[in-house]
């Protein structure tokens, strides 16, 4: 490639990331921010800029980590409907679910350190770590995600008892993810089946004889409690730690939808990135670090979130008749067990 054809390439790099700069930072200096970041002085970026002075392609590989985007997607290479993703397949022997918890932890931690952070979550189900309130139903709910989902062998004839994990940590991972999940600014969106999963699976399971009829009125009485601890954040639009519920955390917004089918789905808007997790076999999480695709599911979001019912805060009347409608779903199943 000819000296000339380097430097207009380089010319137009440094103009599609300043581009993508001012789209993520505006207000922000895009010289001024490369110069901190390589720690040198702004005429030095202006050097790279015009291309007078030439950059290597590992400092070109650090302007793209810089700001979360790739060559391809500079040049406008990247098919449309094609993304790079990262996922591992929940397996009783490489990525336990003991790994699973412990990464979802690690990552809702790095998001509590970030103020400007929303998570967006689409609830099939109820969140995973929300179950984190109470031992008997987190082990439940671990009891069936690795008896009929990661099907793992020693399960498949045991019965369920409330300290069967006791001698792992994933108590102790569910509690932490639960910790930092409580301090993130969360918007969910819920549906009519958002706690119909449990409520089949715990009568499911009592039916089989896996669960006794004792142990499936407790969890049935600890998803009731933990429906009423979500309201009661919704009603004030604050999450809250169940064992010190006076000390409210992260700002909480909930939906309500008869429309859209919710599919556990998370978007994690930091501002300057946009990191989404979508769902395939259930637990198994794919990852996309592509912005333009978490742009456009975020747009799509906040375009659905208009014909929502907003449930949180000051919406008493929709919020009240949402959540009657559910615990008298649960009631319905205790009766069948009383």
């Amino acid at each position: 490639m000819s000296k000339s054809r380097i430097i207009h390439n380089q010319i137009g790099l440094f103009g599609k990331l300043k581009q993508k700069f001012d789209h993520t930072q505006p207000g922000q200096r895009f010289s001024a921010h490369l110069a901190d970041y390589f720690n040198v002085n702004e005429e030095t970026v202006r050097r790279w800029t015009k291309g007078e002075s030439a950059i290597d392609l590992d400092m070109t590989e650090q302007l793209c980590r810089m700001l979360s985007t790739t060559l391809h997607e500079l040049d406008g290479k990247k098919l449309h409907g094609k993304l790079e993703v990262d996922f591992n397949f929940l397996d009783d022997y490489n990525y336990t679910f003991e790994s699973y918890l412990c990464n979802l932890s690690k990552i809702l931690e790095m998001g509590a350190q970030l103020p400007t952070l929303t998570m967006h979550y689409s609830a099939k189900d109820l969140p995973i770590f929300y179950y984190f309130q109470y031992k008997e139903l987190a082990a439940f709910k671990v009891y069936v995600w690795r008896k009929t989902v990661i099907c793992e062998p020693q399960l498949k004839k045991c019965n369920f008892s409330a300290d069967m994990f006791d001698h792992t940590h994933i108590m102790d991972h569910g509690s932490k993810a639960l910790h930092y999940f409580n301090r993130i600014h969360t918007v969910e969106v819920w549906s009519d089946e958002t706690i119909n999963s449990i409520v089949k699976q715990i009568l499911y399971f009592v039916e089989m004889e896996d669960v006794s009829i004792e142990m499936g009125i407790t969890l049935l009485k600890q998803l009731k409690m933990l429906l009423e601890n979500i309201e009661e954040m919704a009603e004030h639009g604050q999450k809250f730690d169940v064992d010190c519920p006076e000390l409210k955390t992260g700002t909480f917004e909930l939906y309500y939808n008869e429309i859209v089918l919710c599919d556990n789905s998370v978007l994690l808007d930091m501002g300057d990135q946009i990191k989404s997790f979508i769902p395939f076999q259930t637990l198994n999480l794919m990852h996309v670090n592509d912005y333009e695709f978490g742009r456009k599911s975020l747009e799509k979001i906040n375009m659905l979130q208009k014909s929502f019912d907003k449930l949180s805060q000051s919406n008493e009347g929709p919020r009240r008749k949402v959540f009657i409608k559910m615990k008298f779903r649960i009631n319905e199943a205790l009766a069948n067990l009383v």
